[in-house]
């Protein structure tokens, strides 16, 4: 008998049942509730779906406000090299360039959240605060001696071809809080991981809240003035310049009779999400007034991602035409950022230019058909 009691006793944490993510879910929200203050050093090191490679690191300062509508914190994060901070006080978002003596003050609620992927912004991540399962469509749960790893499954974006997307926390089974974040999808073949690390942890200690009454930016530091957006505004009223229709394969395209159409300009980037976004918008346009003389085309300039482009392009069908772009559109467009929409009259006039899609384009269109 005493043998069995032994050999019993001995095995027993081993049919201990484990832990179930939404346990452990429950217990990092139980966790980030007493959060009042955060600080940490993090670094980000990214995979983007264009390929590229992308690291920064620096500090953060969180501050909680439960009541805040955008992040539900205020905070102050400043990149390690001491150039660039971005600042969020619950009001306005800043972006100070101390290379140049600089700064950015975005004011607009609905564009708030722009200010993390401004470089200091960029280091920030939600979950580490409060996590958002919102869209959740499952949870997977693993661990080690001194983390979890909570795997918080999305849903696919079957419309564009985005699949296998999932957040991944790591979790310190000391203090229940996040303190690693890695955000994976998979568009079109092409691999996206975001990934996040923080450490030098310090909560709620006295002394690391960042006092939001000081100033924002030095004295004498001015705002920065969107250069290239006024190249791009000068060319309201000109002629639109002359556009290259050549096929994905280089080859040129049949002539187009655009005299006395209305023509819209659609740049685009089969990475960029916005772009892609919107182009179901700029298809119902094209479908509800091409009779009337709209004639729209896309415009793709990255050859390394035709691919890519054709691939999407064969799932959603725009309907309009899709050219390559190359150096003299660019310039001639003064094209830094997509998407771009220029807009040009029956007479060949540009009357729109637009980064972002333009909530007016329709009423614009209906304007000038």
């Amino acid at each position: 008998m005493r043998i069995l009691f032994v050999f019993s006793f001995f095995f027993l944490p081993l049919v201990l049942p484990a832990q179930r993510p939404e346990e452990i879910l429950t217990q990092v929200i139980l966790a980030q509730k007493k959060l009042q203050h955060l600080r940490c050093y993090t670094e980000r090191h990214d995979t983007l779906v264009t390929g590229h490679i992308r690291s920064m690191q620096g500090w953060a300062n969180i501050s909680v406000d439960t009541t805040d509508p955008v992040f539900g914190f205020r905070f102050y994060a400043e990149q390690n090299d001491g150039n660039d901070v971005s600042l969020y006080d619950g009001q306005y978002s800043f972006h100070i360039d101390h290379r140049n003596k600089e700064f950015e003050k975005q004011s607009n609620r609905a564009l708030l959240d722009a200010i993390t992927g401004y470089p200091g912004g960029q280091l920030i991540w939600q979950d580490q605060v409060r996590v958002d399962t919102s869209t959740s469509t499952g949870f997977s749960l693993r661990s080690d001696d001194a983390f979890y790893y909570l795997r918080i499954l999305l849903p696919d974006i079957t419309r564009y071809q985005v699949s296998n997307r999932y957040k991944e926390l790591t979790i310190s089974k000391k203090t229940l809080l996040p303190v690693a974040l890695r955000q994976h999808q998979e568009t079109l073949g092409k691999v996206q991981d975001l990934n996040y690390k923080s450490s030098r942890m310090q909560v709620n200690e006295e002394g690391i809240a960042y006092d939001f009454s000081k100033e924002r930016y030095p004295a004498g530091y001015k705002e920065a003035e969107q250069v290239q957006n006024k190249k791009q505004q000068l060319l309201l009223g000109k002629k639109l310049p002359e556009i290259s229709l050549v096929g994905f394969d280089g080859t040129p395209l049949p002539p187009v009779d655009l005299n006395g159409k209305l023509i819209l300009l659609d740049f685009w980037e089969v990475w960029c999400g916005p772009c892609v976004e919107s182009m179901p918008r700029v298809q119902g346009l094209y479908e509800k007034y091409k009779v009337k003389g709209l004639e729209v085309f896309g415009i793709i300039h990255q050859t390394e991602h035709l691919h890519a482009a054709k691939k999407l392009l064969e799932k959603i069908k725009p309907g309009f035409r899709i050219v390559r772009g190359n150096d003299k559109m660019k310039n001639d467009f003064s094209l830094q950022a997509v998407p771009l929409y220029i807009l040009a009259d029956r007479n060949g006039v540009i009357v729109l230019v637009s980064e972002g899609y333009p909530e007016n384009l329709e009423e614009m269109i209906l304007r000038y058909l």
